[in-house]
């Protein structure tokens, strides 16, 4: 069963005007979406399995929406290997595929060097923009809870 120890944090997210547009919080395996700050307009859960991470997109009612599944590679994880990591992201049938987030493997080389991250996420333009905000939202939460070393103590700043 894979649900690694919480890793709190919060996001704010502000236009060209110093606005606040969104507010990401994370307990502990949850992250909350807030637009604008104090309106949840959704949630990304954790939920453990035995053979796959996945993840439940939920919107501002607690109905889970989207569904995101994990790779099942024997490398994935904090010590990857040179594998591309795909998470998947599915529709509200729980089958049908209709977007992806992947984790762009650096080089070994540039791991040495860098502690930098790189995701790319793919939605459907027909989605709603508030479920697009919380898919994006979605990959804090894997990087804390899929990718991040255990026992590291360095601070991050997003």
């Amino acid at each position: 069963m894979y649900c690694p120890a919480t890793r709190a944090f919060q996001v704010r997210v502000v236009d060209n005007t110093n606005q606040e547009i969104i507010c990401i919080k994370r307990g502990s395996h949850e992250i909350i979406v807030e637009s604008p700050l104090g309106t949840v307009i959704g949630s990304v859960a954790q939920q453990c399995s035995f053979s796959r991470v996945l993840y439940a997109l939920k919107d501002a009612t607690d109905n889970v929406v989207l569904k995101i599944v994990g790779p099942g590679c024997l490398c994935d994880g904090p010590y990857t290997c040179c594998c591309e990591d795909k998470f998947i992201l599915l529709g509200n049938d729980g089958v049908s595929e209709i977007g992806s987030i992947h984790k762009k493997y650096r080089g070994f080389i540039a791991g040495a060097l860098t502690s930098a991250d790189s995701f790319t996420i793919n939605v459907p333009m027909d989605l709603d923009v508030r479920m697009k905000a919380v898919a994006l939202d979605a990959v804090f939460l894997i990087n804390c809870t899929h990718f991040a070393e255990p026992n590291r103590r360095r601070a991050r700043q997003y």
